[in-house]
């Protein structure tokens, strides 16, 4: 397309000022060198272009303060956004630290709940356990007192039966004989 462009009238303008920059574009081994021999002799020696008009020198200083501007207030736009990235991520960063330990102390209360539970079952186990154990001592109790009255009642018969078998029955007036010397009726426990 390039060379296609050299064979109109702007091709020899382009060829007899700039050779040396369409060689550069070709895409051979010898480009470079080939640009070095094109280039024309006044822009070889001053190593620049030719010398622009004025108006066309200022509009080219305007377009390079405006592309200064650009770049400045791009860096300084870059500067901003990465300020903001670093404000977002430590505020992200603080946001899921105290998620973290909303969920850590969340989880210690659920755990607690579960052992004051635990330990409030164990308790009423314990408690329950011993009204059981309660009631069954009492009810060995109550049976060993009944055994034993049961004992003292036959042991007193017993002695009652002896006296009546050794000696005449006197009239103790409703006292029984095995506890005349005492003076007192045994009664049940």
């Amino acid at each position: 397309m390039l060379l296609g462009m050299l064979q109109g009238p702007m091709g020899q303008l382009v060829a007899s000022r700039a050779g040396d920059l369409v060689a550069k574009t070709l895409d051979s081994p010898i480009a470079k060198d080939l640009a070095t021999r094109l280039t024309p002799p006044d822009i070889a020696q001053q190593g620049q272009s030719p010398e622009m008009p004025p108006q066309a020198m200022q509009q080219f200083q305007q377009m390079d303060g405006m592309i200064q501007q650009l770049q400045q207030a791009l860096a300084e736009a870059q500067d901003q956004i990465q300020s903001e990235q670093i404000k977002a991520q430590t505020q992200m960063q603080t946001e899921q630290a105290k998620i973290q330990a909303d969920w850590a102390k969340a989880n210690l209360d659920a755990e607690t709940r579960v052992q004051i539970a635990q330990m409030n079952n164990e308790t009423e186990l314990i408690k329950i356990q011993a009204t059981l154990n309660a009631k069954e001592a009492d009810a060995q109790i109550a049976q060993q007192m009944e055994e034993l009255n049961s004992a003292y009642v036959d042991l007193a018969n017993l002695v009652m039966s002896r006296e009546t078998d050794e000696e005449p029955q006197e009239d103790l007036g409703g006292v029984d004989p095995a506890l005349a010397d005492v003076g007192a009726q045994p009664q049940p426990i």
